[in-house]
Order: C-alpha cells, then structure tokens, then sequence
C-alpha cells in the first residue's frame, strides 16, 4: 500500500495488555480470530447505548 494513501486513509489506534495485570484480557484476546473486527463491533455497541452522553 502506497504510504501516501495509507497516511490520508488510516489511523492507527493500538493499546499494550501487562501479562501480569491483565491476564484475562491476555488469554481473551488471543483466540479473537479478527480482533480488529472484534473491537470495531464493541466500540459501535459502546457507541449505540451511550449516544445520549454525547448529545
């Protein structure tokens, strides 16, 4: 992919799990097949149900 296109068209949006504080999220994740599908989905349910804060 071009970097120019990639530059205007992504955002990149990452986040670190700590093995020792965040175990469950660790061994969640790991058998998400399509985490990125998988986050997109709950961040638009989070999205759904609290609109009304954000009016």
């Amino acid at each position: 992919m071009p970097w120019r296109y990639r530059k205007k068209t992504i955002a990149h949006i990452g986040f670190d799990l700590n093995r020792n504080t965040d175990p469950d999220l660790v061994e969640w994740m790991q058998h998400i097949g399509n985490r990125a599908a998988y986050l997109k989905r709950l961040i638009r349910k989070d999205m759904e149900e609290n609109q009304h804060e954000r009016s």
